[in-house]
């Protein structure tokens, strides 16, 4: 059978079918708005129309893979990055920090009927993905870091998923697309190596408070070039005690779609 699947990121919004083998199929991609509801319904609306005109049968559920701090067993956002300039009308001031929460599963189901919908942190389901298709199966202590507008986190201990692992505010400082492009025309090399050091000592950090297995990077930041990737994996050896860093494998993926994947894996497994 066949999935829907939607991954929301900062600054792009995706949604695909995913079926049985894995395949990606009608990926729809284009810039999100301020409106996460009408955002979302109308990539369902538009998957919909496709599997009707192209006789593919959908199952009636639906994983989404979305940045923020997530209530995944009632599909609630309770909270979101106070950088992200997004969905402030539904979520309440960001500049006041006065963020309500919102019951993204409840104001989905008003429009969206007979589907039932699945609802993560894209940290998680980064992880998710890497662990049932990825750089992580067989592997029950790893972190994910997804390097986009902002930085997800996804932490497996003992083989469980660690809800509310909510890190990549204090990951992503000086080392996010949004920082980046915060520069402008101005970014120079040095700026991304100035913060590829910056994440390397903070996910050392990480490394000697968790002792993973695995660390697996991912994401479009990774496309900046072989010198940003360089300058990660060296600052975590230069900041990462002998001990930590022998037990842990320091991965650049290249899963693609892991938040789609991610997604749905929420309805599987």
């Amino acid at each position: 059978m066949n999935i829907l699947t939607i991954d929301i990121g900062g600054t792009y919004i995706r949604s695909a079918i995913i079926n049985s083998k894995l395949n990606i199929l009608n990926l729809i991609k284009n810039k999100s708005s301020n409106n996460i509801i009408d955002d979302i319904v109308n990539h369902f609306n538009n998957q919909i129309k496709y599997s009707k005109k192209n006789n593919i049968t959908l199952e009636n559920r639906m994983g989404i893979s979305i940045g923020g701090c997530i209530d995944k067993l009632n599909g609630t956002i309770l909270n979101v990055s106070k950088q992200n300039n997004k969905w402030i009308s539904q979520l309440g001031d960001i500049s006041t920090k006065s963020i309500s929460s919102l019951n993204l599963k409840e104001e989905l189901n008003k429009n969206i009927k007979n589907f039932d919908i699945y609802i993560d942190n894209d940290g998680n389901c980064a992880a998710h993905s890497e662990k049932y298709f990825g750089n992580a199966i067989n592997c029950n202590n790893f972190i994910t870091i997804v390097l986009g507008t902002g930085v997800g986190i996804g932490v497996y201990i003992n083989g469980q998923i660690i809800q509310y692992a909510e890190i990549g505010d204090f990951i992503e400082d000086k080392c996010s697309g949004r920082y980046f492009d915060s520069f402008g025309k101005k970014i120079t090399k040095e700026i991304y190596i100035n913060g590829a050091k910056c994440l390397g000592k903070k996910i050392s950090e990480l490394i000697q408070l968790l002792n993973p297995e695995k660390v697996i990077f991912n994401g479009p930041l990774l496309n900046i070039g072989n010198f940003f990737i360089n300058n990660i994996k060296e600052s975590i050896i230069k900041n990462t005690r002998e001990f930590f860093l022998n037990k842990c494998e320091i991965i650049f993926s290249k899963l693609e779609n892991q938040g789609l994947l991610g997604a749905y894996t929420l309805t599987k497994f």
